[in-house]
């Protein structure tokens, strides 16, 4: 009877045993389980967030090329129709600007198209005849001769030309004290020559490039996740929201780990808009749900 009854205990100790060690298989099991589970929820959260965002970025930057090429179409208009209906301005010849009510009415047209829009910084026009550069701004003064304009780089390079022509964004340099790009206006000029029979006249409306990506993409730049940056047709980063990465190669910009690239070319203006993204810590989810599984489980 004794016997019966150890023997009995026995086997009831084993089974419990036993009863333990399947329930703790089963508990590695579930664990295991639930990983895997997360491990695939996080690889297709992943998946489908970096398609969503090649996606919005590649609709984000051809509706940005095209606002800024609006903005373009709007800057020739204006140059256009500042040329049509001043033709006497700019007829006049080196003598009859020496006046200075005739002075006065060229530096009054220059700055009533440089408030015509927010987004134009300056106006230029410059008579090849004498070479003189007349400014709505102080440049430091509104009447120079090109050798001592500050800007003279778009006059100098591009005064051959016969038809309108674009000046890709660039620094433009108001005086010589002033050495950092973050203190420079970044302006993108387009140009109108007129053949006058006292030479050929230029007229040089100045967007500011600045001002257009505030009023563009106001909203963008609170997204520290999100980066936007124009780049030329040399390759060149001609804007940036970091002014240390101005006028470098777009191959020297640094790259993130898990960048989302998208891009959209602009015929028109000959540049490139890009728009990247980096992937939000989706890690940070993953690991406060594991601990709540593992607690349930625990």
């Amino acid at each position: 009877m004794r016997n019966a009854l150890l023997k009995k205990y026995r086997n009831e100790i084993v089974l419990d045993k036993l009863r333990k060690k399947l329930l703790g298989f089963v508990a590695v099991l579930l664990v295991v389980f639930a990983m895997f589970t997360m491990l695939l929820f996080y690889l297709s959260e992943r998946r489908a967030y970096q398609g969503y965002m090649k996606e919005s970025n590649e609709v984000t930057a051809g509706q940005v090329a095209s606002i800024y090429e609006l903005y373009l179409q709007n800057i020739k208009e204006i140059a256009y129709d500042t040329v049509y209906n001043n033709p006497e301005l700019l007829r006049l010849s080196a003598e009859a600007r020496g006046e200075v009510n005739a002075k006065r009415d060229i530096l009054n047209l220059l700055d009533s198209v440089s408030v015509m829009n927010p987004y134009i910084h300056s106006v230029y026009l410059y008579y090849e005849e004498d070479e003189m550069v007349y400014s709505s701004i102080s440049m430091p003064y509104a009447v120079v001769r090109l050798s001592y304009f500050g800007d003279r780089e778009v006059f100098e390079e591009n005064a051959a030309m016969t038809k309108p022509y674009l000046v890709g964004p660039h620094l433009l340099h108001c005086t010589a004290a002033i050495s950092d790009p973050k203190e420079q206006p970044l302006v993108m000029s387009y140009i109108v020559p007129v053949a006058e029979p006292n030479g050929t006249v230029f007229l040089c409306v100045n967007a500011n490039t600045r001002s257009l990506y505030s009023m563009i993409l106001r909203n963008f730049e609170l997204e520290q996740n999100r980066n936007f940056y124009i780049v030329d047709e040399n390759g060149y980063v001609v804007f940036h929201r970091n002014p240390d990465y101005l006028f470098v190669e777009e191959v020297d910009l640094p790259q993130e780990e898990g960048m989302i690239r998208s891009e959209a070319y602009s015929g028109i203006m000959d540049m490139t808009f890009v728009f990247e993204s980096t992937v939000p810590p989706l890690e940070s989810e993953i690991g406060r749900y594991a601990l709540r599984v593992l607690a349930v489980l625990g």
